[in-house]
Formats: C-alpha cells, structure tokens, sequence
C-alpha cells in the first residue's frame, strides 16, 4: 500500500493537468452569464450615466483642484455642526446661509486662482461638473474670502473669553489673562476645535498654500507684517473664526457665547503654570497688607532626615488662624519659598462663584445682537448686576510666563 501512494499522487497530477472539455449545457450557461452581466453593466438604470472629466480638470489638475465646487452634502453637515440650519428655515433662506458657510470657508490666499479659473470659463459649474446631476450636489465658491469674517469673530472670541476668565479667576494678574486668553483661543486651540469639527476636510476648506498673502489682507496680525504663504493650520484657524462670526449674526449672541463655553472654554488649561514670581514672599505679604490681614508667617510643619543626604521639609504659611499655603523642599528656604508660591497661586486661581451665561457682562448686547433666527431671544433672563471691580492688583514680582 505504501508504493501505491506515489503513483496515485503523480496519476492526480497528471489527470489535473489535462484541459476540460465543457459540456455543451455548460457552455450555453457560460455564454448566457457572460451577455447578462455586460446587459446589465450598460443597461442598469442604477448604474446612473457615465461621468467625463471636465474640461478645467484636463487642461489644469491643480487649478481644478483648487477652485473645484463644494458638495453640498459636506457643507451642510458642517453648517449642521454649528446650528446654522435649522429645521423652520425656507429654501431660498438654506441657499443663503450655505453659501455664507461657503464663504468662510475660502481663504484669501485662493482669490488669484478663482479669478484666474473664472477667466476660463463662465459657466463654472459647467466647467467643473459637465452634467446635470453635479448642479444639484455642489455649490460653486463664493467670490469673497474669510478676511472680514475671521477678523470679526476674533474680536468676539477675545471680548467673550476675556469676560468669562475675569468672571471666573477675578484676581488673575493681568499679564496672566492675556495668556489664558491666548491660549484658550489662539491659533493651536482653534487649529484643533476645527479638525475635531471637520473645518479641515480637503472637499471643504480652501487654500492656497503656494500663494503669499499680502499684508492687507492680515488683518489679525500685529503691527507690519509681511507676506507670507499659509499652511492648513491657519487657513483652519481663519475658517473657524469666520463660522463663529457666521453663528453671531444668524443665531444671535447667546448662541455665540454658548458655543463657545461648550467648544472651548469646557477644556482643561493648566493655569497654575502661567503665574510665574521672582519673589513670592514680597508679592505675598504686600497682598496680605492690601487686603488688611496680618501679616504672613511661616511655619515649619513637618521634616524628615534633617541630619541625612536627602532631608525634607515641609512649611506652612500661615496669617492669623488662617493657612495660606504649603510647601516642601530639601532646604527650608527652598520649602519656604514654594509655600509662598502656593499661596499666591491658590489667591489668584481662587473662584468666588460660578457665573452663569446670562449674567455674563456681554449678556446686555443680548438685544442688539440678536441675530437673524433670534434663538433663545423670548426666553426671560435675569437682569445683569455689575459686579464691583474689587482692589488693583498687586504687579511687583509677578509675571505670566
């Protein structure tokens, strides 16, 4: 039995290697097959017409890549995203307000290739979709850029995070909230708020990254400016404040402010690690004199291994009955030194309450601004108590960082 195996496997080989013959029945099918599969790859009315490229494509890939239109599903999902499509809407109105989106999302660094694609052609969805079927699925770009848009929501993203950080941290030093403020709304935060909400999506933002803008149309820069080329991060950035200026003037500013407490205020921002000071102890008994308290007193709470290689202390700031602050260190001074710093930090960073968004001081724009829809207009809002200003703050040997 075991010679038979090899000649079994080299019969199989062999028997496996001759060409089969179709049965007649076999091929008919075969041939049947065949001419129903190519019927209905050509006759299929799902299958839809076959789609040309158009001419802009053919004779300049990159133009056409550029300046071509925006579909309109993505477009609306984004509008979506931001509440600027509401259900009660007309569609005349839903035209408007897309095409406003569409606005904001074209940087100026992409005017030169519209007017150089425009010059192409007149009919532009003609010369970038060829059929009837993309009329109704894209929208072609605006003829104005985000310049306008993005300096105007800017402006309110740095008024609206300004109130909001001086109402929650009301003895922040100066120097300090500027750099919340930027850091809360600058152009990294804004870069990431707008890839987590799909602004940076290639079939919606458009830019121009080969092209140098020209200081005129920097206008959120300080002081000259050169011309410069733009990258995805900020033309991303751009595009998003332009959205938020979008939302003020058709939502209204409550919708604004909630956004933005929702989007970007609600993220954790260390702010302990902006309040820097060359000598806490000063800053820390000439605030305890401002505010009429006794002055601070150090205390030793607690060491271990004074007499070893590695010692620690532990001290306490005290004024009065009251503990300010802690600090440990392998010096006394050291630890000194760190619980004066904690104590200036637990004053600045202290919160005397939450305020809502209604009392907010911005609320008694509520009216004036109170945006095409008027969202949220009829609801009652309590009336805004200014809250006292309290006393300056003290600058000597504090700095942000």
């Amino acid at each position: 039995m075991a010679a038979l195996s090899p000649l079994r496997t080299a019969l199989r080989q062999r028997l496996c290697a001759l060409p089969v013959a179709a049965t007649p029945s076999v091929a008919r099918g075969l041939a049947s097959s065949s001419r129903a599969a190519a019927s209905s790859s050509t006759a299929s009315p799902s299958a839809g017409p076959a789609r040309h490229l158009p001419p802009l494509a053919r004779a300049d890939p990159q133009l056409y890549a550029l300046t071509a239109p925006l579909p309109l599903s993505s477009l609306s999902a984004l509008a979506t995203r931001f509440h600027l499509l509401p259900a009660s809407l007309s569609a005349p109105e839903r035209k408007a307000r897309l095409e406003a989106v569409a606005q904001a999302l074209v940087h100026p660094s992409l005017l030169p290739q519209l007017a150089r694609a425009r010059a192409l052609s007149n009919d532009e969805l003609q010369r970038m979709s060829g059929d009837d079927q993309a009329r109704e699925q894209y929208l072609p770009l605006p003829e104005k850029d985000n310049a306008a848009l993005a300096a105007e929501g800017n402006a309110w993203l740095g008024m609206l995070m300004s109130e909001a950080l001086h109402l929650r941290f009301p003895h922040l030093p100066v120097r300090a909230l500027k750099a919340a403020v930027s850091a809360y709304v600058g152009p990294q935060t804004l870069a990431d708020v707008a890839a987590e909400l799909g602004v940076t999506s290639a079939s919606l933002l458009r830019f121009d990254p080969s092209n140098k803008v020209e200081p005129s149309s920097l206008k959120l820069s300080r002081g000259k400016a050169e011309a410069r080329k733009v990258n995805a991060r900020g033309a991303s950035t751009d595009a998003l404040r332009a959205l938020f200026a979008l939302v003020l003037s058709m939502n209204g500013l409550p919708a604004l402010r909630k956004q933005l407490h929702s989007l970007i205020l609600s993220r954790q921002l260390p702010l302990e690690q902006l309040l820097k000071f060359t000598d806490p102890k000063r800053v820390l008994s000439q605030t305890c004199a401002k505010y009429s308290l006794e002055p601070p007193v150090s205390r030793l709470i607690a060491e271990t291994g004074r007499t070893s290689i590695a010692p620690i202390f532990v001290v306490g700031v005290w004024s009065g009955a009251t503990k300010l602050g802690e600090g440990t260190g392998s010096a006394l001074k050291m630890a000194e030194y760190r619980a004066a710093e904690d104590a200036m930090r637990r004053f600045y960073l202290a919160t005397p309450g939450q305020s809502s968004l209604a009392t907010m001081p911005s609320s008694t724009l509520d009216a004036e601004f109170a945006g095409a829809s008027a969202e949220g207009a009829a609801e009652p809002r309590p009336a805004y108590v200014a809250q006292p200003l309290g006393r300056s703050e003290v600058v000597h040997g504090s700095r942000a960082a």
